[in-house]
C-alpha cells in the first residue's frame, strides 16, 4: 500500500473513533455507570473484545502511528498503576484480567515503535516498586529495559541478557516443586488460566538474532547461563536440568542462522558444552546433538540452513503457483472446528485460508528436490560467505545449466561432510604419495577456512569457463532470472537467504460422524470394520494423494498437521486418520505424519499433559494460544445479526465500529501484521524446532448391537499361560463388531455418558445450561445404573500380561472409565501415561450392588483388554474423547440408543503392528 494511501486510511480510522484514547475509555472508563452499565452487564458485554473490523483497524493504527502507540501504552501503564496503588479504589472490569493487561503492555512495549515519555518511566517505577517479587516483576522489568534501549541502543544488550536469564523460567518455585511430583501432579489443570508472562521471550530473542551483533550477545549470555548450571545441581538438580534443556532448545531453534556467528565463538560453545556430554539421558544425548550441529557449522558455515532446506524439501509444499521453475512454500495444515469461536479468532489474526483438498498438487518437484531458482540463490549465498561475489561473477554464473547447479550443490554438501569428518575422525597423512599408517591429522577450523576459500575460488573460475564453453543447445539458468538487477541488489545486500516461510491452511469442518451398517460394508466390499467417516477423511485422503509427488515407502513425504482444537474435534480427526491408515494402507505408507497440538480451545487434555512435561511448550504454545483473552483488545467474530445484539446501541464503541465499517477491504493486506508475525513465529518455532516425539498409543472400542458368544474357555489356565508366554491377551469375544471407534484419551460408560445423552435429547444440539440440566437429570432420576458383566486382562507397568479379572455375575456400575491420558484432580494410585501400552481402568460400583468384587478393594487397574456385556436387553451409551456414541442421528429411536456389548483393545494395522499418534514436542516427555 502506498504511503499516501496509508496516511489517508490512518486519518479515516482516527476520525471513526478507534484510536488509543477511545479504546482505553471503552475498556476501563467508569463513566456511563447506572442504567447503561446494567444494560451492558445484562447482555454479557465484554469491554476487552472488539468485533473484527474494529479490531483490525485499531491494531493497524497502533502499528503505523507512533503517537497512538505511545498514548495506548501510557494508558495501559496508568491503569495498572492505579489498580495496584495503595488505598486505590480503581478496579479492573470483571471481564478483563490483570494477566491480559500485563501481556498487552509487554506486547506493545517490546514489538511496536514509539517514543518513550516521562509518564511511562514514572508509571514503570511505581509498578516495579509495587511488584517487589513474583513473575510479573521480570516481565515489567523487561519493559523498563526496552524503554532505556529506545533512548540508548547500547541498552539492548541489557534487555537481551535479561531475557536469556529468564529463558528457563516456567513457573514460580512453589508451583515448580509441586510439578516435580508426577503422581500428585501428572498434568496441568485446565480450569486455571496459564501464566503468560514468559510467552514473549523467545519471539523477541529470535527476531533480535537476525542482527549479527545481537546474535553474539544472545549466544554469550546463553553460554554464561549454561556454565553456571553445575553449581545449581547441588541446590536443585531439577532446576539445572530444565535450564539446560531450555538453552539447548534455544540453540536448536537458532540453528538456521548460526552460520552468522563467528567461528571462534562457536568453538567456545563447543568447548564449554563438553562437560555436559556425559550427563544422563536425555540431557547428554541432546547436548551431543547440539555439539554435532555446532561442529558442522564451524567447519562449513551455513550447514544448519542447508540442512533445514533439505528437510523442507521432504515436506508437503503448497499447490498454489508452484512449478519446477519457481519457489514453493512448505504448507502446514490446521485441524479446526467450524463452530469454534476461538479458532475463528486465530484464523482471522493469521489470515489463514481454508483448504478444500481438491485437485492434485501441480508442483512438479519431487520429494527432496529443490527448485533451480532456490538452489542458485543458495549457491551465491554460500560462496559469498567466504569469497565475495561480484557482478561479473553473477553474469558468468547465470550461464550455468540446471544439471551444473544441482551438481554444484552436491559438491558443496560433499565438501561440508568431508571437512566435518576430517575434523572429527582425522585424515591419514600423505608424504611422497606414501600413506604413513597409524598417523592421523585432525583438521583445525583455520585449515578448514583455507580449504573452503580455495574451493569457492576454483568454483568461481569454473563459472567463467562454463560461460565460455556453453553450447547453443544448452539452457542456462538465466531464464529463471529475467531481471538480473534483482541479483545485483541481492549482491549489494550480501545475498541474504533464509528458510522459506510456512503457509498455513485450515481444514475447517463441523464434527459429524457417519456410521456404516453391515449391509453397507458388504455392498462396498470392505474387508474390515472401519471407524466412522467424518468430513476430514475425504479431504485428508485427497491431500495425501496430491502431495505424493514420487514418494515411496523408502522415501516418504512429511505432512505436518496442527491440531488446533479440543478433545472432541481431535477425536473426529483421529477417526479420519485411522480410517486412512487401515483403508488406504498403500497410500498412507508413503507418508510420514507429524502432529502438533495447539490448544486454541481450552479442553485439550493432551496439551495439558505436554505442558506438564515440556516447559518450552508451556511457555510458547500452551500459554499464548489457550488464553481466552491474551491481549487487549481481543477479537470477537460473530454473524452480523448477532453483532447488533451483542453491542448496546447506546454504546460509543458500537457507534464507532459501525461508522468504520466502510473502511474495510483495502486494510486486509496490513491488518494485524505485527500480531500475525508474533503468532507465526511461535508456530514456526513449534513446527520446525520440535524434534522430540510423544507417541500416544491408539486404542479402539469394538461395539456390538447384540450379544455375541462369550467364550468362557479363554479363562482356562492352559490357554492363559500360553498367551502370557507370548505376552498376548486372551479373548472371550472374537466376533466381528458392528462399529469400531478409535480413541486417544478416555472412554466412559455410566453416569457422565448417560447425562450427555440426556442433554443431547433435551436440547437437540442447541444452547443450554449444563448445571440446570444436570439438576433436572438428578431430580427426575433419569440415570439407571447399568448392570454389566466385565472381563479385564491386567498388565504390569512394563506392559506384560499379569492376569485376568473375570466377573461371573452382573455388577452395577455408577461409572466405568478407561483412561490413556491423566486428568488433573483425579485421585489415583498411578496416573496413566499415553506412551504406555495399557489403560487405567477406574470402576465406581453402585451402592445398590451388594455382590462382592475385586473392584471394591482395587478400583484402579492397569489393563490392555476389556470386555463388557450388559444384562438382558439393557443398552448403554459410550463417551469417547468427549464424543457420544451412538450419535442420535444414527438412530432416532430412543429405545435403541446404545450398545449391549463392548470390547476395548489396542489398535493394530494390517501387519498387526500397534498404531501410534505421533505428537511433536520440544523436550523429551519421558524424563
Amino acid at each position: 500500500m502506498a504511503s499516501s494511501e496509508l496516511q489517508k486510511q490512518m486519518r479515516f480510522i482516527k476520525k471513526a473513533g478507534i484510536g488509543a484514547k477511545e479504546t482505553l475509555d471503552g475498556m476501563f472508563s467508569t463513566k456511563g455507570s447506572g442504567r447503561r452499565e446494567k444494560k451492558e452487564a445484562a447482555m454479557d458485554y465484554n469491554p476487552g473484545v472488539q468485533l473484527g473490523p474494529g479490531f483490525d483497524k485499531f491494531w493497524m493504527l497502533i502499528e503505523h502511528e507512533k503517537t497512538q502507540c505511545r498514548q495506548y501504552l501510557e494508558g495501559l501503564l496508568t491503569q495498572l498503576t492505579n489498580v495496584f496503588a495503595k488505598r486505590s479504589k480503581v478496579k479492573m472490569p470483571p471481564q478483563i484480567t490483570v494477566e491480559s493487561l500485563i501481556n498487552t503492555i509487554q506486547f506493545v512495549g517490546l514489538f511496536y515503535t514509539f517514543t518513550p515519555s516521562n509518564k511511562m518511566k514514572t508509571c514503570m517505577s511505581a509498578i516495579i516498586e509495587t511488584f517487589s517479587r513474583g513473575p510479573e516483576l521480570n516481565a515489567l522489568k523487561a519493559i523498563s529495559h526496552r524503554l532505556a534501549a529506545l533512548e540508548d541502543p547500547k541498552q539492548n544488550e541489557v534487555l537481551i541478557k535479561h531475557f536469556v536469564r529468564g529463558l528457563s523460567v516456567q513457573q514460580s518455585p512453589e508451583v515448580f516443586n509441586k510439578m516435580t511430583h508426577f503422581i500428585g501432579f501428572p498434568t496441568v489443570n485446565l480450569a486455571i488460566a496459564p501464566r503468560t508472562e514468559n510467552s514473549f521471550i523467545y519471539v523477541f530473542l529470535r527476531e533480535a538474532a537476525n542482527d549479527k551483533a545481537k546474535l553474539k550477545t544472545i549466544i554469550d549470555a546463553a553460554v554464561k547461563g549454561i556454565l553456571a548450571l553445575p553449581q545449581f545441581m547441588q541446590l536443585n538438580a531439577r532446576v539445572a536440568e530444565v535450564a539446560l534443556l531450555a538453552h539447548m532448545q534455544l540453540f536448536r531453534s537458532l540453528s538456521p542462522i548460526m552460520g552468522n556467528a563467528r567461528a571462534n565463538q562457536l568453538c567456545n560453545i563447543i568447548y564449554d558444552l563438553q562437560q555436559f556430554f556425559f550427563w544422563p539421558k536425555p540431557f547428554g544425548s541432546i547436548t551431543r546433538t547440539i555439539l554435532t550441529e555446532m561442529e558442522k557449522e564451524v567447519m562449513c558455515p551455513g550447514e544448519g540452513l542447508r540442512e533445514g532446506l533439505r528437510y523442507e524439501a521432504r515436506c508437503a509444499r503448497s499447490k498454489e503457483g508452484s512449478s519446477k521453475f519457481s519457489d514453493v512454500d512448505p504448507v502446514v495444515y490446521h485441524i479446526v472446528n467450524a463452530k469454534s469461536s476461538n479458532a475463528d479468532s486465530l484464523l482471522h489474526i493469521l489470515q489463514m485460508a481454508k483448504e478444500e483438498g481438491k485437485g492434485r498438487n501441480r508442483n512438479r518437484l519431487k520429494i527432496g528436490e529443490q527448485s533451480i531458482g532456490a538452489l542458485a540463490r543458495l549457491i551465491l549465498h554460500t560462496v559469498n560467505r567466504e569469497v565475495s561475489v561480484s557482478k561479473e561473477d553473477i553474469d558468468a554464473f547465470l550461464f550455468m545449466t540446471d544439471a551444473a547447479v544441482r551438481r554444484t550443490i552436491k559438491e558443496i554438501d560433499q565438501m561440508s561432510e568431508s571437512l566435518y569428518k576430517s575434523a572429527i575422525e582425522g585424515e591419514k597423512k600423505v608424504e611422497s604419495k606414501v600413506i604413513i599408517e597409524g598417523e592421523r591429522v585432525y583438521l583445525t577450523p583455520q585449515e578448514a577456512t583455507k580449504r573452503r576459500i580455495a574451493f569457492y575460488t576454483n568454483m568461481k573460475k569454473e563459472w567463467k569457463e562454463n560461460a565460455d564453453n556453453l553450447e547453443d543447445d544448452d539452457q542456462s539458468i538465466s531464464r529463471f532470472f529475467p531481471d538480473v538487477e534483482v541479483l545485483y541488489e541481492l549482491q549489494e545486500a550480501e545475498f541474504p537467504f533464509s528458510l522459506p516461510p510456512l503457509r498455513h491452511k485450515a481444514l475447517r469442518f463441523n464434527v459429524q460422524y457417519t456410521l456404516s451398517s453391515r449391509e453397507a460394508r458388504r455392498l462396498a466390499r470392505e474387508t474390515m470394520v472401519l471407524p466412522p467417516e467424518t468430513d476430514w477423511y475425504e479431504t485428508l485422503r485427497l491431500l495425501v494423494d496430491g502431495h505424493l509427488c514420487g514418494a515411496t515407502p523408502e522415501k516418504k513425504v512429511t505432512i505436518r498437521m496442527v491440531m488446533a482444537c479440543c478433545d472432541f474435534t481431535m477425536h473426529a480427526f483421529l477417526c479420519a486418520y485411522v480410517r486412512l491408515i487401515l483403508h488406504d494402507y498403500k497410500l498412507a505408507k508413503c507418508v510420514e505424519f507429524k502432529m502438533y497440538i495447539v490448544p486454541i480451545d481450552r479442553g485439550n487434555h493432551i496439551a495439558a499433559f505436554l505442558s506438564r512435561h515440556d516447559g518450552w511448550y508451556y511457555k510458547n504454545i500452551y500459554a499464548p494460544f489457550s488464553s481466552k483473552q491474551f491481549l487487549l483488545p481481543w477479537v470477537q467474530l460473530q454473524p452480523e445479526s448477532h453483532e447488533q445484539k451483542s453491542r448496546p446501541r447506546g454504546s460509543s464503541r458500537h457507534k464507532a465500529q459501525n461508522k468504520s465499517s466502510g473502511a474495510g477491504g483495502a486494510l486486509n493486506e496490513l491488518t494485524g501484521k505485527r500480531m500475525r508475525k508474533y503468532y507465526e513465529c511461535l508456530l514456526e518455532n513449534y513446527v520446525r524446532s520440535a524434534k522430540e516425539q510423544l507417541r500416544v498409543k491408539i486404542f479402539m472400542a469394538k461395539m456390538y448391537d447384540g450379544k455375541p458368544e462369550w467364550d468362557h474357555k479363554a479363562d482356562s489356565k492352559e490357554i492363559f499361560l500360553k498367551a502370557k508366554a507370548a505376552n498376548q491377551a486372551t479373548e472371550a469375544i472374537t466376533a466381528e463388531a458392528d462399529q469400531v471407534v478409535p480413541f486417544l484419551q478416555r472412554l466412559e460408560i455410566g453416569y457422565f455418558a448417560e447425562l450427555k445423552r440426556y442433554i443431547e435429547l433435551e436440547t437437540r444440539g442447541g444452547r443450554y445450561d449444563v448445571r440446570k440440566l444436570e439438576e433436572k437429570f438428578i431430580r427426575e432420576k433419569k440415570f439407571t445404573v447399568p448392570e454389566i458383566l466385565i472381563r479385564a486382562v491386567t498388565v504390569g507397568l512394563d506392559g506384560k500380561v499379569l492376569g485376568v479379572i473375570s466377573e461371573h455375575s452382573y455388577l452395577g456400575f455408577n461409572r466405568l472409565s478407561l483412561a490413556n491420558v491423566p486428568w488433573h484432580g483425579e485421585n489415583k494410585d498411578l496416573p496413566p501415561n499415553p506412551q504406555d501400552p495399557w489403560l487405567e481402568l477406574t470402576a465406581e460400583i453402585a451402592t445398590s450392588s451388594t455382590k462382592k468384587s475385586v473392584f471394591h478393594s482395587e478400583p484402579h487397574q492397569h489393563v490392555c483388554r476389556v470386555e463388557i456385556s450388559s444384562k438382558g436387553d439393557e443398552r448403554f451409551s459410550i463417551l469417547i474423547d468427549g464424543a457420544l456414541f451412538p450419535p442420535y442421528s444414527s438412530n432416532p429411536d430412543k429405545s435403541k440408543l446404545g450398545y449391549r456389548t463392548l470390547v476395548i483393545e489396542r489398535l493394530v494395522d494390517a501387519k498387526k503392528t500397534g498404531v501410534d499418534f505421533p505428537i511433536q514436542t520440544f523436550y523429551p516427555t519421558g524424563i
